[in-house]
C-alpha cells in the first residue's frame, strides 16, 4: 500500500572529495560522527529509511508539517552540524588531511512530498517509490550554493503557511530532469545562518607541569612522523611495555578523549589533556590513572626538530606513586621509549624477548 509522506534528505556536501583525497580511516570516522549527529537531531518524528554515503534519508507519513516547523528542523540540524565541526577543528590533534580539512564540509537539505511504499528487508524498513527517486534527483541541481534548504513545489503546494520565510530569502528555481520533466522548487541559501552560529569556547590552554622524571631520546624520523605515532592509540601495544591492548571508542583522537591501556594484571585510564603541533616543536600531554593501585600522574612528551630527519623526544612523568614502584616504572618507561624509537624508525620490535 502506498502512503503520502514528507521526504527530508540532509546531505553532506564535499563528502566525495573529503573521502577520496584524505585518509579513509579518519575521514570515515568523522563522516560517521556527523551522520549520527544529524540522526540524533531529528525531533519531528521522521523515520530513518537509510543512509547513503553522505546523505540521511528521512520520511514522515501523513500530513505535511508546517513550513515553519520543517525549516526549524533543518536549521537546528544545520547549527548543530557546524557547531560540531567547530569542536572538531578546535580539539583535533591529528595532522592528517581528513582531520585538518573537516571544517570545509557543508550541509544542504532537500524536502519533497509524495507517495512512498514501505518494504522490509530482514529487520530494516525502507521506503521506495517515484517520489523517493525525485527527492534523490533534486540533490543534483544547478543551484550555485553548497548550503541551502530546497523545497519542491509538491511540498510547497500542501503547506498552509507556504509564504512563511522564517527569516530566510527564498528564490524560485526550475530543475529539468530527463524522464521526470521540470520540477519547480523554492530554495534559501544558509550562508548568513552559518555566519550567525555562535563561537564555541576557546581551546584549553597548556599548563606546564613542573618537576618529575625526565628522559630524552633521539629518533631518526621527521617530527611529523614522530608526532603522528605518538598520538596513534592503535600503535600503543606495539611499543608500550606491558600493554597488550587498548579499549577505546571508535573515532579520531582529540583533546579530552579517553582510552584504557590493558595489561595482564591491571587497567590504566588515559586522557589526552593537551596536544599541539608547531612545525619545529610539538607537545602531547596525557593524564594517567591506575585506580586499582591508587596511582595517578601526568606524562608530557616534548618534540623538537633537530634536522629534517631527526627529532628529539623529551619525556617527563609526574607520578603520585610509592617509592617502591618508581624504579620499576622508570625502567619500563626507558624500554618503552626504545621501542617507540624503533617503531618510528621502521625497525623490527620484539617486545616479548626484551620484556
Amino acid at each position: 500500500m502506498t502512503e503520502n509522506a514528507t521526504i527530508l534528505i540532509p546531505d553532506i556536501s564535499g563528502f566525495t572529495e573529503f573521502v577520496t583525497r584524505t585518509e579513509l580511516d579518519h575521514s570515515s570516522h568523522i563522516i560517521n560522527e556527523l551522520l549520527n549527529l544529524i540522526i540524533s537531531q531529528n525531533y519531528s518524528g521522521f523515520s530513518l529509511s537509510e543512509i547513503e554515503g553522505d546523505a540521511v534519508l528521512f520520511y514522515k507519513k501523513g500530513d505535511i508539517l508546517s513550513k515553519q516547523l520543517l525549516v526549524k528542523q533543518c536549521l537546528d540540524i544545520f547549527s548543530k552540524f557546524h557547531e560540531q565541526l567547530k569542536y572538531i577543528e578546535r580539539d583535533v590533534v591529528c595532522r592528517c588531511g581528513a582531520c585538518q580539512s573537516a571544517s570545509h564540509l557543508s550541509l544542504k537539505f532537500i524536502i519533497h512530498y509524495g507517495t512512498i511504499k514501505e518494504f522490509r528487508i530482514a529487520d530494516i524498513v525502507k521506503a521506495s517509490g517515484i517520489d523517493m527517486i525525485i527527492a534523490h534527483r533534486l540533490l543534483k541541481n544547478n543551484i550555485n550554493s553548497n548550503e541551502y534548504i530546497l523545497i519542491s513545489s509538491s511540498c510547497l503546494n500542501g503547506l498552509s503557511d507556504k509564504e512563511e520565510t522564517s527569516g530566510l530569502k527564498w528564490r524560485t528555481h526550475i530543475e529539468k530532469y530527463p524522464a521526470i520533466g521540470d520540477i519547480v522548487v523554492e530554495f534559501a541559501d544558509l550562508q548568513e545562518i552559518k555566519k550567525g552560529i555562535p563561537p564555541i569556547p576557546e581551546r584549553k590552554t597548556y599548563v606546564r607541569h613542573e618537576g618529575g622524571d625526565t628522559m630524552e631520546i633521539e629518533i631518526e624520523a621527521t617530527i611529523e612522523e614522530v608526532y603522528q605515532k605518538l598520538i596513534d592509540l592503535d600503535s600503543i601495544p606495539k611499543w608500550m611495555v606491558g600493554v597488550t591492548g587498548i579499549k577505546r571508542d571508535i573515532g579520531v583522537e582529540r583533546i579530552g578523549t579517553k582510552h584504557i591501556c590493558m595489561t595482564p594484571s591491571l587497567e590504566m585510564e588515559v586522557e589526552l589533556d593537551y596536544a599541539e603541533f608547531m612545525e619545529d616543536t610539538a607537545i602531547v600531554v596525557n593524564k594517567f590513572n591506575i585506580r586499582s593501585l591508587g596511582i595517578s600522574g601526568v606524562g608530557t612528551d616534548y618534540l623538537k626538530k633537530i634536522d629534517d630527519n631527526t627529532t628529539l623526544l623529551t619525556d617527563t612523568g609526574i607520578w603520585e606513586i610509592p617509592d617502591e614502584f618508581r624504579q620499576e616504572m622508570l625502567a619500563s618507561s626507558r624500554m618503552s621509549l626504545e621501542f617507540f624509537k624503533a617503531l618510528c624508525e621502521g625497525k623490527e620490535i620484539n617486545k616479548e624477548v626484551m620484556e
